[in-house]
């Protein structure tokens, strides 16, 4: 662009101050200094431009054009005279916006000084009006470029604010697209501990009716005893599959309070599973009101709990302790007998600590005396009845 910009300039310039020697018909001698003073313009001008875009450069260009319009045998030459709306244009091109001002009014007077003498020495309507013709010419042209100036700037600022709305919508889509992973990948994580909480419990009360119908008819039990347990089999088999429906549907969102349940499902290991479950709450916990999900998170956590101690328990037996403690924290204790010392956390064991974590709550498991203690908390400060 730039170079461009200098051929077009040069080629214009040079035809003009053709035309202005034509016009001139001067000398020999004065027609040599004009074109050594065109010369020195020009080639100026090459250097400036590689030089870089200071304003102040162009007041050298402003005097030697002056330079080159005093040695006109008029009081002006038209020719020479446009010559500055050349220089004006580039200035107006090249320069920013904040230097135009500094630049091209200097460059007016410059070319305005022509004017200014020919009004000292020959004031009349003629050249009172060629004056005023060439200053409104030349604050038209320096208005024009503002303008121009004023609409790249803010071309610029929409551009720039474009980018970044488009930079912010780019990030914003990442962290949707991230969330949406997040989400997707805890609802999964939800349903997969609903699946192994709810029918893995289940299960196991089936495997354990299931060898009890072995045991029984094994021990030739009448046919109606035989009958009862495979019913109760086939009860646990269908409420193992309406857990697993709601499990991946997610459609057990019931508010259930964890503490009827608890007593519920201790009824059933007694009634269908003949798994001896001892219950104590305190009055104190029977009082409080629990969320949604304290309710679900406290049940399911002493539901596996229990499920562990139906499959490892030595006597098929456990106790479940609930009760406050001075800090304001809800206590569960599960305890059952075992054969071994010896265990490892399971999937089980890490789903009731990632759900109490959750919640802020903790739970700690450790053998002692021959007992499985399942032990965990959950605080419940500012929720507790005064």
């Amino acid at each position: 662009m730039r170079k461009l910009l200098n051929f077009i300039k040069i080629v214009l310039s040079m035809l003009l101050f053709f035309i202005s020697l034509q016009y001139e018909q001067a000398s020999p001698e004065r027609t040599t200094l004009l074109i050594v003073l065109f010369t020195l313009f020009l080639g100026w001008g090459l250097i400036r431009a590689r030089l870089g875009s200071f304003f102040w450069l162009f007041y050298i260009d402003a005097i030697l054009l002056l330079l080159l319009d005093y040695q006109s045998r008029f009081v002006v030459n038209y020719f020479i005279h446009s010559i500055y709306f050349l220089l004006i244009i580039e200035a107006g091109i090249v320069l920013r916006r904040k230097y135009l001002n500094r630049t091209i009014i200097p460059i007016m007077i410059v070319a305005l000084s022509k004017y200014i003498y020919l009004l000292y020495f020959q004031l009349n309507a003629r050249s009172l009006s060629e004056a005023l013709f060439h200053l409104f010419a030349l604050l038209f042209m320096l208005s024009l470029f503002h303008y121009v100036q004023l609409q790249k700037e803010a071309q610029a600022k929409h551009e720039l604010l474009y980018k970044e709305l488009l930079s912010t919508h780019r990030q914003l889509k990442s962290y949707m697209e991230e969330a949406e992973q997040v989400t997707v990948l805890r609802e999964r994580n939800r349903i997969g501990r609903e699946i192994h909480d709810s029918v893995g419990h289940e299960l196991t009360a089936l495997i354990m009716q299931l060898e009890m119908s072995l045991l029984s008819m094994k021990h030739s039990k009448t046919t109606a005893e035989v009958e009862t347990l495979v019913l109760k089999a086939r009860d646990t088999a269908r409420s193992c599959l309406s857990e697993t429906r709601n499990a991946v549907y997610t459609l057990n969102d019931e508010h259930v309070q964890f503490l009827e349940a608890i007593k519920t499902l201790v009824h059933k290991l007694k009634h269908d599973q003949r798994f001896e479950a001892e219950l104590s709450i305190d009055s104190e916990v029977e009082e409080l009101n629990f969320s949604e999900e304290e309710n679900k998170t406290l049940y399911r956590v002493i539901q596996e709990a229990l499920t562990n101690a139906m499959r490892h328990s030595a006597t098929k037996g456990a106790s479940i302790s609930i009760q406050l403690d001075q800090r304001g924290c809800l206590v569960f204790i599960i305890k059952n007998s075992v054969v071994t010392n010896h265990w490892k956390d399971g999937f089980g064991i890490s789903n009731m600590k990632s759900r109490l974590d959750s919640l802020g709550g903790s739970i700690t498991v450790m053998i002692q005396d021959r007992e499985f203690i399942t032990r965990g908390e959950l605080p419940l400060a500012g929720r507790i009845k005064e």
